[in-house]
């Protein structure tokens, strides 16, 4: 593999302005940036003509599952899509089987891991059965610890405030975030699977997931941080009135982060019912209303985050009633191709668009030297054509989950090339399969 790369005739988003010129890459770090960057040699030179080329994509919220769900996605699947995706760095999530609640299980998925990742991957932990156990996944470099107020991965009682008090102090201490699912299941998941009409049961788990229990559950632990003193980042936001309780809130604790997802801002629920059970995930789709004010939060700066949620299934599970199938969509293939459509659509500009998806998440989870071009900087690079036309086709995905309620939809731009420290993944739509090159990230 190359240890230099040049870079030429590309459109550099650096200092939140677009720069006509290249850069040079030397053991896997930016080292020079500038219209006709000088190097007396270099291993290999690429001529972009005229691409566009970002920080490296960092999706915040992925769920790689390998292990027990390996059939629904594993490290190497996860994170060849997430490379097809132009997305460098991803997150996983800890509700996994079994779940990622203590150092040795953080130390299985390490382990597992290694040697088998195309970009760089960084892991949470859910709440460990023990406060004492929060010290030793610490020393494990997770990347922050993740709450499922509505389905608990560990033994510790959610519903509790005094209880969760004691772990939220102790994780304050180490400046990790807590992050939140927000959301109160309100209703019985058996009464919902005896409708036997599918739209029924579709009414009825949008009204069991409503809008008015992701606010309650943003409030509860919104306090809950102002007392412990944690960084809180609230996942997937889906309704207007979540961003002014998050805004409110803010005045009291500074912090405070949230994200929104693709779905979130070009479906709506009208698009459940077209799509079913390939439509299902939590948050559900909401009203076009809803979808208008995060549309309004993202433009004003309100929101912190674009991630995914890539939350892959097996096509089999998908194809099962609304009832019976498991919420989740893949979203680490499109979350670059959709919102850089919507970006030459302008409806979200290109500095706004590199903040939300490399620059905050570089900084809220503490991932260093990464989410910019700058000299000194890690090469984690997303290069994008965006003088292309075509339909997204689940067929054709990377992740094992061939599905999308996106199937059919018009893009207007895809990731080229995708660099993972300094090494070349991905080009003309191919996985360069020898470049395992991804990273453990603290």
């Amino acid at each position: 593999m190359q240890t230099s790369l040049k870079i030429i005739n590309a459109k550099i988003f650096t200092r939140h302005a677009l720069l006509s010129g290249g850069l040079v890459i030397e053991d896997g770090v930016i080292t020079k940036i500038g219209k006709e960057p000088k190097l007396p040699q270099v291993d290999t030179t690429l001529n972009l003509n005229g691409q566009l080329v970002i920080p490296g994509i960092i999706d915040a919220h992925v769920h790689l599952r390998d292990f027990q769900l390996a059939y629904k996605e594993t490290f190497l699947t996860g994170t060849k899509a997430a490379a097809m995706g132009g997305v460098t760095t991803v997150l996983d999530m800890p509700n996994t089987k079994p779940p990622t609640i203590n150092a040795i299980r953080l130390q299985e998925k390490k382990q597992q891991a290694k040697d088998n990742i195309f970009t760089n991957v960084g892991f949470f932990s859910g709440l460990p059965e023990s406060i004492d156990d929060i010290e030793n996944l610490v020393r494990e470099k997770t990347v922050g610890f993740k709450i499922y107020p509505h389905m608990p991965i560990s033994s510790v009682d959610l519903n509790d405030d005094n209880v969760l008090l004691e772990f939220l102090k102790v994780v304050s201490s180490y400046n990790l975030p807590i992050c939140i699912h927000p959301d109160t299941f309100k209703g019985d998941q058996k009464q919902i699977s005896l409708l036997i009409d599918e739209k029924e049961q579709i009414s009825d788990f949008l009204r069991t997931h409503d809008t008015q229990s992701e606010i309650e559950s943003i409030k509860r632990f919104c306090n809950l941080s102002l007392v412990s003193k944690n960084k809180l980042h609230i996942c997937h936001i889906t309704t207007k009135q979540s961003l002014e309780t998050i805004k409110e809130e803010r005045g009291l604790n500074p912090h405070i982060t949230c994200e929104v997802l693709p779905h979130h801002l070009l479906l709506s629920e009208d698009d459940i019912f077209k799509w079913k059970s390939w439509g299902k995930m939590l948050p559900p789709l909401r009203s076009q209303t809803e979808v208008n004010g995060l549309w309004e939060g993202l433009r004003k700066g309100e929101i912190d985050i674009l991630a995914s949620d890539h939350a892959p299934h097996s096509l089999f599970e998908k194809s099962k009633s609304f009832s019976e199938a498991p919420s989740g969509i893949p979203g680490v293939e499109t979350l670059v191709p959709l919102m850089m459509t919507e970006v030459l659509r302008d409806r979200l500009s290109l500095d706004r668009f590199v903040m939300l998806t490399a620059e905050r998440p570089a900084q809220i989870f503490n991932l260093g030297n990464t989410g910019k071009i700058e000299e000194g900087y890690i090469a984690n690079l997303t290069i994008i054509n965006t003088k292309i036309r075509k339909k997204i086709n689940p067929d054709d995905f990377y992740s094992k989950a061939k599905f999308s309620p996106f199937k059919g939809y018009e893009i207007r731009a895809i990731p080229s090339m995708t660099i993972v420290n300094g090494q070349i993944v991905m080009q003309d739509e191919q996985i360069q399969e020898s470049a395992k090159v991804g990273k453990i990230v603290p």
